[in-house]
């Protein structure tokens, strides 16, 4: 419907070139022009490096509409793309789904993306031109084509999806499907569709009504332009073209096949949901990674591990290899039966404890462990009914499940998330370890069940089994105490000692007294091996839960955060001679709960700049192990607390991103492990956190939501596992709920808000030491529950209600009644809470109800 010129200004003030587009002679129908101008203006809202630039625009003399554009010298892109490699090629496309993608976030869709339309410049740039055919996604935007045009006569028939040739609604998968053609031509050379000769109205049937084949299928009698791409030889041998041809199939099938058909599906909800995802898949080919248009198996994983990984795990490929010939050749030789039983026990305990710790600490070998220590199980197992009561065996396969459990979803390890099956894991094993305990008269059996019997208490605790945790815990420090009173001087012991007295602090056991006796126990430990990592890092971590007791039990937030800096610089060093994934993320942590401490402190810079330097951390860690779920619930929390103080300094953009980031991955790590107790608290704080930033912008609604869904989790949780802390936190909730509705105007909602966050909070207020929580959420409903009276009672017109006046004050009384009961510390909250009491309001509340009351109206207009 254009026509196109090479121009430069008449003027002459500067020479440049440019391109112009005006309406071609005879096509200036009111459609022609309609879609030129929708054309001009649509350039007009984008502006990226990878589409041809709009630089100017009017009419004509005449009226006819023209546009001045960036001019162009390039190739289309599958000319340009024959002298590239494969990898070259999608490095390519990634830049052209960049400007597809930016213009689908512009609410615009191409709608005819083909070669044609994606020039690249000498300099290697693509642009994606002619915009003609576009479309806004607005929904006050009418589709008009003019009384006798179709879509069908203005788009590509090759090029366009089967929605676009039926006639039926358009959306961004539309540009997806038309990118999915392209790229299939850029690989193969070959289009999925077409054939010599074929009319439009072929071809438009062949796209609604037929599978495209698979790009490695179709490669066959290689042009001299793809051998590049396979490194064959341009000598025009039959050997060669074919050896190139199988060399191009292999490159293609996989990943490369699965992403092009996806793109390809005849069903616009089945393709890729936008063209953000689709580039990613492609991004995540290029470097190795798992992508989700296969379907995501251990197997997979494991064989995308290992091609990021060649050179590190080489030899250990190279011991399996050997390994499991070996196993095989014993396995055919039956009558050898004790050779057979005693080589594959080797081949477990190889599997088990050389090659699986080889890697341990390796950035994401998460499932290449679990795929080695199952493995290693399932040797074990076999044997195990073979071998009868052999100590020697138990001991082995109590191990082997202990080392499953803790791959399978370990709370506090590197682990794929899976709770429940730890759990089992564990008790399995503590089941073998007892079996050998009764038996046996070495002390190092008694101290493997006290390790066993805190390895459940973990698990359990995570499950919200708190009397099983609380009483397998029990059980391991009193078998360690007694050998620890035999073998005062032994390290073994000691470590499992101090780790189980930490772990009783964690549950609320004695925790001050717990968690000293674990540093007491860490301090004798160094004296007698200093330079021992292990016994650093455990020193390190008692470190940090007795800084956590300071702050929360004792709220000395300076005796907190001195204990969390000596715990971060011994983190730092640890982490500095051993780059294990456990050690650097001991950093983060403590980044992190440096960052709470500067929080309660009202030093929201250094809060910031803390919290900072802890997502900068998991986001190294996650790109190399994305599916470690203990990584995962890091970042998560990461991104909650930059969003939490981004909100407090007025940062609103990068605190919606970082929260919305948050919730999206701990939705998911939730949902993997739905009984994994503490993570569902961690969702719900997410909830709480976001709902404070809407409240302190005065967003009361969104505020409400999120209080409501924060809630709806601290009460799935009581439901199902009840503790102390969350019922404090539901109470705390509802008294956010209530502040929400009564800044809303909505005093009903806010005072049967209120009243529920009583009821909560209520049975924790008479304990000799409040929890802090507790009080707020009190002190902030009773101060509500004042205000909607007093609010009342003010607006009657003048005339004294003193019902309203009575109640105004009965409430106000209360709430200072509780807030003498908040420690002196306390009584200043952070910005990042959300505030809704003021003590000082609330006092000058009471005084002028209670002149109301004893002096009447006339008194006190007086």
């Amino acid at each position: 419907m254009g026509e196109v010129y090479r121009a430069f200004r008449a003027d002459d003030q500067y020479r440049k070139e440019v391109a112009i587009k005006v309406v071609r002679a005879g096509q200036d129908s009111a459609f022609v022009v309609s879609r030129f101008k929708h054309e001009r203006q649509i350039l007009a809202n984008l502006d990226h490096p990878n589409i041809a630039r709009l630089l100017d625009g009017g009419s004509t003399e005449d009226g006819v509409p023209y546009f001045v554009m960036e001019l162009i010298n390039g190739q289309a892109i599958d000319e340009y793309c024959r002298e590239l490699n494969i990898s070259e090629r999608l490095k390519l496309f990634l830049q052209v789904c960049s400007a597809v993608q930016y213009a689908h976030q512009s609410l615009t869709i191409h709608r005819d993306i083909k070669p044609g339309n994606i020039l690249v410049t000498s300099d290697g740039n693509p642009k994606l031109l002619d915009f003609g055919i576009a479309k806004i996604l607005d929904p006050s935007a009418a589709e008009d084509l003019g009384p006798s045009m179709t879509l069908f006569q203005v788009l590509t028939p090759g090029y366009a999806s089967p929605e676009q040739i039926k006639g039926e609604p358009i959306t961004t998968a539309t540009d997806v499907y038309s990118l999915g053609v392209v790229l299939y031509e850029l690989l193969t050379g070959q289009h999925p569709y077409f054939a010599t000769g074929d009319t439009a109205e072929k071809i438009a049937r062949k796209v609604c009504d037929t599978e495209p084949k698979k790009p490695s299928s179709v490669v066959r009698g290689l042009q001299t332009s793809f051998r590049s791409s396979v490194s064959a030889s341009d000598d025009g041998s039959s050997g060669q073209a074919a050896k190139a041809e199988k060399k191009l199939r292999k490159r293609l099938s996989g990943d490369l096949d699965n992403i092009v058909l996806r793109a390809l599906r005849k069903e616009p909800q089945r393709r890729y949901p936008s063209v953000e995802q689709f580039a990613e898949d492609i991004r995540r080919h290029l470097e190795n990674l798992p992508v989700t248009a296969r379907k995501d198996t251990v197997s997979y994983r494991a064989s995308k591990f290992i091609r990021r990984h060649r050179v590190g795990i080489a030899a250990t490929a190279i011991v399996i290899v050997a390994l499991l010939a070996g196993m095989a050749i014993t396995l055919r030789e039956k009558r050898r039966a004790d050779r057979r039983f005693n080589d594959v026990r080797s081949l477990a305990n190889s599997l088990l404890f050389e090659i699986h710790d080889s890697i341990r600490d390796l950035p994401g070998s998460t499932p290449a462990r679990k795929l080695i220590v199952d493995r290693a199980l399932k040797y074990l197992d076999s044997l195990a009914a073979e071998g009868g009561n052999d100590p020697a065996l138990l001991r082995e396969l109590a191990t082997a499940y202990e080392r499953v459990g803790e791959v399978q979803g370990h709370y506090l390890q590197n682990s794929l998330g899976d709770t429940a099956g730890s759990l089992s894991s564990y008790q399995r094993a503590l089941q073998i370890r007892r079996k050998i305990a009764a038996r046996s008269r070495d002390w190092n059996d008694r101290l493997a069940l006290a390790r066993s019997h805190r390895m459940v208490a973990n698990q359990l605790w995570a499950t919200g089994d708190v009397r099983g945790a609380t009483g397998n815990i029990g059980k391991a420090i009193s078998i360690s105490e007694t050998l620890g009173r035999d073998r005062p001087r032994n390290t073994d012991v000691l470590y499992e000692l101090a780790f189980e007295y930490s772990m009783a602090g964690s549950f609320d056991l004695n925790a001050p007294e717990s968690y000293r006796k674990a540093m007491a126990i860490d301090g004798a430990m160094l004296k007698l091996d200093p330079n021992n990592e292990k016994i650093q890092g455990a020193y390190e971590h008692d470190l940090l839960d007795l800084g956590a007791d300071l702050k929360d039990r004792d709220r000395d937030l300076i005796g907190a955060l001195d204990k969390y800096q000596q715990a971060l610089q011994m983190a730092e060093t640890i982490s500095q001679h051993t780059a294990s994934t456990r050690n650097v993320r001991e950093v983060a942590v403590l980044y992190s709960h440096i960052a709470d401490v500067y929080d309660s402190l009202d030093d929201s810079v250094e809060a910031m700049e803390n919290n900072q330097k802890a997502l900068e951390i998991y986001q190294q860690l996650i790109t190399s192990d994305p599916q470690n779920k203990l990584l995962q619930q890091g970042i998560a929390i990461a991104y909650a607390n930059v969003g939490t103080q981004a909100g407090v300094a007025g940062k609103k953009a990068l605190s919606l991103e970082s929260m919305d980031k948050s919730l999206d991955i701990m939705k998911v790590v939730v949902a993997s492990s739905p009984q994994n107790v503490p993570q569902q608290g961690i969702l719900a704080d997410i909830y709480k956190a976001r709902g404070d930033n809407f409240l302190r912008w005065y967003e009361f609604q969104p505020a409400k939501r999120e209080y409501e869904r924060a809630f709806a989790a601290y009460e799935k949780i009581n439901a199902s596992a009840g503790n102390a802390g969350t019922r404090v936190s539901a109470a705390s909730c509802k008294s956010r709920i209530g502040n929400a509705a009564l800044q809303a105007g909505e005093a009903e909602a806010a005072t049967a808000a209120f009243q529920q966050s009583l009821d909560l909070a209520k049975p924790f207020l008479s304990d000799e030491k409040p929890d802090i929580a507790a009080l707020y959420a009190a002190v902030d409903s009773y101060a509500g529950l004042g205000d909607i009276e007093f609010r009342q009672a003010t607006g009657r017109m003048g005339s004294i209600n003193r019902e309203h006046w009575k109640k105004a004050q009965s409430w106000y009384s209360k709430c200072l009644e509780i807030w003498e009961k908040v420690p002196p510390d306390g009584r200043k909250r952070p910005k990042s809470s959300a505030i809704a009491a003021d003590p000082e309001r609330v006092a000058k509340n009471l005084q002028r109800c209670k002149a109301v009351l004893a002096f009447g109206h006339e008194e006190l207009h007086h």
